[in-house]
């Protein structure tokens, strides 16, 4: 919801574990965005969607917004404790009655060994009235959460990867939305340590890290030198300018260069540029993936020119592969 995406469809099969091993350590990824929609703040959904167990009301009324997402999640927490859901019946029709009158009980024999808090979280995502419903940030602050989330692994910031982050920052524009790509591509274990990191700096657990989160990270690596221009460098991290660094630009910037180095984990990145597959990036295909939604906060007016001067070594007007690794593998002034 922070980046104005409405899911419309989460269930318990839409939640996937990215790797196996002990669950602080994993990470929840949210699949299937096939009916998702993108909204402004204020804007009114009108289409009917969703899966019939964890429909919000108000879908089915055809006037809602991205508080539907909070009461499926309700309705997931809840069959997640209990084994079954809040609204049932021996027809569809029944659950969408069911659904439409926003009735739910804990019935004792199935939730007395479930806390009082556990319940309050699912009765604020279960408010029939969408307004009244818990956002998904609150959702994350409620005690329950708080308590009983398992601890993630408390692995301060390093220096090295400050100083990644530095160097991420003289990078050229191409340089740092390959990095973007190939950040989302590493395997997970991979990126185990950058992720703890990146926990840890992340203070209040909202998935964003502040640059006064990052500052105070810094401060307690004891190294207070390395503050020096920091919010320079955070705001170049933070390459949607959104005004706090997400997970994956905090990857993509801290990545050592053993991680991007090799022409396997490249290809990825080329390929998404080189658009048509005749194995060159081209002026035209340069600019449309720069300017793409994710990444067209990076894009300057003479950008392009910039980066095929700078990276088109024979001065054909296009980028090869071998040009492309070139660029991978050695530092580029902006």
């Amino acid at each position: 919801h922070d980046h104005f995406v409405c899911h419309r469809d989460l269930k318990p099969e839409n939640f996937l574990l990215r790797n196996q091993g002990p669950i602080e350590q994993c990470i929840v990824k949210i699949v299937d965005f096939g009916i998702a929609c993108k909204f402004k703040p204020g804007d009114r959904l009108t289409e009917r969607q969703g899966t019939l167990y964890y429909i919000a009301p108000e879908v089915l009324s055809g006037d809602y917004d991205q508080a539907c997402d909070i009461w499926s999640c309700g309705v997931v927490l809840y069959i997640l404790l209990s084994g079954y859901p809040p609204f049932s019946g021996n027809s569809d029709e029944e659950i969408l009655a069911c659904v439409r009158s926003g009735k739910f009980q804990f019935h004792k024999d199935y939730w007395s060994a479930v806390s009082s808090d556990a319940k309050d979280l699912i009765r604020w995502q279960l408010q029939f009235q969408p307004r009244h419903r818990c956002t998904a940030q609150q959702a994350m602050g409620h005690v329950w959460i708080k308590d009983q989330a398992p601890a993630a692994v408390d692995l301060p910031l390093q220096a090295g990867q400050l100083t990644n982050m530095r160097a991420f920052c003289t990078q050229n524009r191409l340089k740092q939305a390959a990095l973007q790509i190939i950040a989302k591509e590493l395997q997970e274990e991979q990126i185990q340590q950058l992720k703890d990191m990146f926990v840890t700096l992340d203070t209040n657990g909202d998935g964003l890290v502040t640059f006064e989160e990052l500052e105070e990270g810094i401060i307690r690596l004891g190294m207070p030198d390395l503050l020096q221009n920091i919010r320079e460098v955070a705001s170049e991290v933070d390459v949607n300018k959104s005004g706090s660094i997400d997970y994956s630009e905090f990857i993509a910037a801290a990545l050592d260069k053993r991680n991007y180095e090799e022409e396997k984990v490249c290809w990825s990145a080329f390929h998404a540029f080189d658009r048509d597959g005749n194995g060159t990036i081209s002026t035209e295909e340069l600019q449309a993936v720069l300017e793409s939604d994710e990444l067209e906060a990076m894009i300057g007016s003479d950008t392009v020119t910039r980066i095929l001067t700078e990276c088109d070594k024979d001065q054909d007007g296009v980028i090869s592969f071998e040009e492309f690794m070139q660029m991978m593998r050695h530092c580029a002034a902006s």
